[in-house]
């Protein structure tokens, strides 16, 4: 992912390369016909084509818009700093030198990955496979429960309530009359929640237990806790869905990567 660059710093990448490597004397004859050129810096051209670029670049990177005006001001403060540049003779210099090609090279890599997801798009059955491949992990660390409790302060009255509530009590109700937690007035409900969010007895004890079903006496720093876990959810294949089109997006690429690098002859 490429970072959110400010103006400024923009207008620095692109000085080495990044997103208008372009910038240069040397242009073809038809980008330097006059009606496709914004502005002149010392007879280097700077293009109308260039400048939407360098529009386009602003808003992307910043979601912000960029008058042409400014761009092309922008641009021309670009071409005078170029321009001295290599003046000193910075463009002769090994860091730069590398730091150019870096730029370069991660520009083509970056169009590479995007031609190459234009042309193997990602469909809707890629993303069903990639949920049940990967809903373990959902499960694991974005699982929320719905439970309520009673909370009270010896192990006897623990026990009491469950043989209360085997016998036909409404959980609710119990909770309103008996409970000495905050959730009490609420009926013990405690909404929904990630397990890890709850002390490690409760969590544990949650661990274990099915939809509906109501937990042994479960001691923690609080009292004594009679659980009821009410529901389980974790996100729906909808919900997931950008994500998993950028994992098999992700995970293609890779794997395109992979297939090129074992027909190329690689030398460390």
């Amino acid at each position: 992912m490429t970072p959110k660059l400010n103006r400024a710093s923009l207008l620095l990448a692109s000085l080495l390369g990044l997103t208008l490597a372009s910038v240069s004397p040397l242009c073809s004859a038809a980008d330097t016909a006059a009606n496709n050129v914004a502005a002149t810096v010392n007879g280097a051209p700077i293009t109308n084509a260039i400048v939407d670029a360098y529009v386009k670049a602003i808003s992307e990177q910043q979601q912000k818009s960029i008058s042409r005006t400014d761009a092309i001001n922008d641009l021309i403060n670009q071409q005078l700093v170029v321009q001295d540049a290599k003046r000193q003779g910075l463009d002769k210099q090994p860091a730069v030198i590398n730091e150019i090609q870096l730029r370069s090279d991660d520009v083509l890599a970056s169009q590479a990955n995007l031609a190459y997801q234009a042309t193997h798009p990602v469909t809707s059955a890629d993303i069903e496979q990639a949920y049940k491949e990967l809903e373990p992990k959902i499960i694991e660390f974005n699982q929320e429960l719905k439970a309520r409790h009673i909370l009270v302060k010896t192990e006897e009255e623990a026990k009491a309530i469950i043989a209360e509530l085997q016998k036909g009590a409404d959980f609710a109700q119990v909770a309103i009359a008996k409970s000495t937690g905050p959730s009490a007035k609420n009926g013990g409900d405690l909404g929904w929640f990630k397990p890890d969010t709850m002390v490690a007895e409760f969590n544990k004890a949650l661990s274990t237990m099915k939809k509906g079903e109501i937990s042994a006496p479960v001691h923690t720093q609080f009292g004594w806790h009679v659980i009821k876990l009410e529901d389980k959810r974790h996100p729906t294949l909808e919900q997931m869905a950008p994500q998993l089109n950028g994992y098999v997006q992700q995970k293609r690429f890779a794997e395109y990567v992979a297939s090129l690098k074992a027909k190329a002859q690689i030398n460390k």
